[in-house]
């Protein structure tokens, strides 16, 4: 009976996962499906099986990551403002242990009103916790193409010597302050 519950137990949270990480093109016509379907990506929500499964898909060609920026009134150089809410990272923590940012750029990287409202956050945040107030945060794509595998392994590097910086958004932080 044991193994039974243990197969049942496996089942339904293979199956979640599956549900909850199924291609947005995957619709289903019938709505008694579609009522069975969201409890599952419930039941995935509360099993912590929900989050997207990024191993076996598209391989991106370039190494990329969200820089946010921001500068303070008065001044005329930008700083790099660390994940919210946390120190800004060692070299071992951004590059090697680090989950959360890497999660947060993912999820903020292809929405454009997700960006705005994070940039509005990290200036009420500093604004209130700072003396120095900010002008404005912006957010940067940071990229740097990777070689073939061909052409890396012949010249023994993995990344072009360029990164090259393209600003997506800026958010002025002069009607947010209170």
């Amino acid at each position: 009976m044991r193994k039974v519950f243990l197969l049942l137990f496996f089942a339904l949270n293979l199956l979640a996962a599956l549900i909850a990480n199924r291609p947005k093109w995957f619709e289903t016509p019938s709505y008694t499906v579609n009522q069975v379907l969201w409890q599952l990506r419930r039941y995935a929500h509360w099993t912590g099986t929900d989050a997207r499964w990024e191993m076996f898909s598209y391989m991106y060609r370039d190494d990329w990551k969200l820089v946010f920026k921001a500068r303070s009134r008065g001044a005329e150089d930008e700083m790099v403002l660390p994940l919210a809410l946390q120190s800004p990272r060692s070299f071992l923590e951004d590059w090697l242990f680090d989950f959360k940012e890497a999660k947060i750029r993912l999820n903020i990287y292809s929405d454009k009103n997700h960006r705005e409202r994070y940039q509005r956050f990290l200036c009420r945040n500093w604004n209130n916790s700072n003396t120095d107030q900010l002008a404005y945060v912006a957010c940067d794509l940071e990229s740097q193409p990777l070689l073939p595998r061909s052409l890396a392994r012949a010249m023994n590097q993995h990344r072009v010597g360029h990164i090259k910086i393209t600003r997506f958004d800026e958010t002025p932080c002069e009607s947010l302050t209170p």
